[in-house]
């Protein structure tokens, strides 16, 4: 009984941990990304204007 439940907050443990790598990763790639079409949108607008 006791293997089974150390076994099942270690799965637990491993998947909050790749998840939080996971959330770490994307919001890395978002904040590369989000400056790029912002300068690109506003060298277009004042093109415009």
């Amino acid at each position: 009984m006791t293997n089974t439940v150390v076994a099942i907050i270690a799965k637990e443990m491993i998947i909050t941990t790749a998840r939080k790598d996971v959330v770490e990763k994307s919001i890395c790639l978002v904040n590369k990304a989000i400056p790029k079409p912002i300068k690109y949108v506003n060298s277009i607008n004042t093109d415009v204007l």
